[in-house]
């Protein structure tokens, strides 16, 4: 680690910047090291958080990695762009240059390896923060008890902040690597414009008025009630958008306004406009690069990684529109964007009322009655799941450590639900979901549930076609894990006659 730790600082100094990313990893890295040794010594008090900390250091060092690889990529990017101009200039002379074509092809196979090794490191890294965190943050969730008082209250919180935190940075970083790949497709449908905006407000209500901020939605009457659009990431988009106005937001209101546009043929125009504290004319054109803010001091005071907005600007020319931003320091800032609409025919263009949906409560699992086999080969994310499920009422489970066990086990007894691990050593989650359809064979099937550190798109879809019902990915949340107990849980007309476990 020391020798790199000298060798990366040689190679920056000649101009590779790309190496500062190895060399802050490292430094990160070994400080967590020598904080965990001096806590040993009992050098410093927190011989407790060791543990934590060296885990904290490993997923910085890896994210640190990840993006120097960015970098170099990044680089590769600019000296291709270079190459053409210089294809293009010599082209317009009628010179020919052999050398430049060769070299242009040799930096484009560069470039595809490059994009390949990313996808494939991205979601290696992907898996293996994921895998220690669901360890973390499954164990931190079931630590909290309203007996505990408010100091330790308030480490736990931090705690889970913090690993949330970090969650969403991967979630952000392996977004915009897809958006950047051209790897992400828009799921276009039919949804409801007005139902759309009640759910946002419904959503950020609660929150604003935490900051004692008015919330504010107007949707104007000839806006058609139903647009085609990837309602997922026009979610995502406003969601980004609302949130960044609550947050720089101190005091006044934050107001949505959805309007049609017919200047340039039927368009919706998004807008989220806030009193916050705005952005400097020379730094609104710095917001929408990835990683950067208007002001380092946003950083430190509101937090934030700076992808965001990159990501927001992404989605919105992918879906056909573009994001602007207007603002003045001091008085707020207006972020909008205008999408295509489809008119439905004899729709009627008049102002509806925004009614917040109630949503039932779906009843409790019982006790008694619900039996789970739990395939699980991590010791820790096995504990983690059990303690969620008794957590949550469940008392008859059954947890193996591998596939070749839970087929076994399958044989003797029945069960109402199977909560699978994919990456398992002998047979994986896949192999093993096939082989348990093969088992039941046309009799109705026990519903299975991938449990995975895989977040990559398409990792679902493999799931469904191995036979799965539905997928939770790591760090499991106890809430979406009660949600899939009460959906699935409830089908036991579907099973057949139970047995005892």
């Amino acid at each position: 680690v020391f020798f790199i730790l000298g060798v990366s600082l040689k190679r920056f100094t000649q101009g590779y910047g790309s190496t500062a990313y190895f060399f802050f990893g490292h430094v990160v890295f070994v400080t967590c090291i020598l904080f965990t040794v001096a806590s040993a010594l009992n050098v410093l008090p927190f011989y407790n958080y060791a543990h934590s900390i060296i885990k904290f250091g490993s997923a910085c060092e890896m994210v640190m990695f990840s993006m120097s690889l960015a970098a170099r990529i990044d680089t590769l990017k600019t000296d291709k762009f270079r190459l053409e101009q210089e294809k293009k200039l010599e082209h317009e002379k009628s010179v020919a240059s052999e050398k430049h074509l060769l070299e242009l092809s040799q930096m484009n196979k560069q470039l595809e390896k490059a994009l390949q090794v990313r996808s494939e490191f991205l979601a290696n890294v992907s898996h293996e923060i994921r895998t220690p965190m669901n360890g973390v943050l499954g164990m931190l969730e079931l630590m909290d008890d309203p007996n505990m008082n408010s100091i330790q209250s308030h480490y736990l919180e931090t705690a889970k902040r913090s690993g949330r935190t970090l969650l969403e940075l991967i979630d952000d970083v392996l977004e915009l690597s897809k958006i950047e790949a051209g790897e992400l497709a828009l799921d276009m449908n039919h949804f409801s414009i007005r139902e759309f905006c009640n759910d946002l407000t419904s959503l950020y209500t609660p929150i604003a008025q935490s900051k004692r901020l008015e919330l504010v939605l107007n949707v104007d009457a000839f806006v058609p009630d139903t647009m085609i659009c990837d309602r997922v990431r026009l979610w995502q988009v406003m969601t980004n958008l609302l949130s960044n106005a609550i947050k720089f937001t101190h005091k006044g209101k934050v107001t949505i306004r959805i309007s049609l546009d017919r200047s340039q043929g039927n368009r919706i125009r998004f807008s989220v406009k806030d009193t916050g504290v705005g952005v400097a004319p020379d730094s609104q054109g710095l917001i929408f690069e990835s990683f950067k803010q208007a002001d380092g001091t946003h950083t430190r005071e509101y937090g934030g990684t700076g992808l965001g907005l990159s990501i927001s600007q992404k989605l919105v020319i992918l879906m056909g529109g573009e994001l602007k931003i207007r603002s003045k320091l001091g008085q707020g800032s207006e972020f909008s964007f205008m999408l295509p609409c489809v008119m439905e025919e004899n729709e009627p263009l008049l102002p509806q009322t925004n009614k917040a949906q109630e949503v039932p409560m779906s009843a409790p699992v019982s006790e008694s009655q619900l039996r789970v086999l739990l395939v699980e080969d991590n010791a820790v994310n096995q504990a983690v799941a059990v303690g969620m499920l008794r957590k949550l009422g469940i008392i008859s489970m059954i947890a193996v450590c591998s596939g070749v066990e839970a087929l076994v086990v399958l044989k003797q007894a029945k069960f109402d639900l199977v909560l699978m691990d994919i990456q398992m050593p002998d047979m994986d989650g896949y192999e093993t979901t096939r082989c348990i359809r093969e088992l039941e064979g046309a009799a109705a099937q026990t519903p299975i549930i991938a449990m995975t550190a895989n977040a990559m798109d398409g990792d679902r879809e493999k799931c469904i076609e191995a036979g799965m019902n539905d997928y939770l990915s790591k760090p499991i949340r106890l809430e979406l894990l009660k949600e899939i107990i009460e959906k699935y849980g409830s089908r036991k007309d579907n099973i057949g006659t139970q047995q005892a476990v």
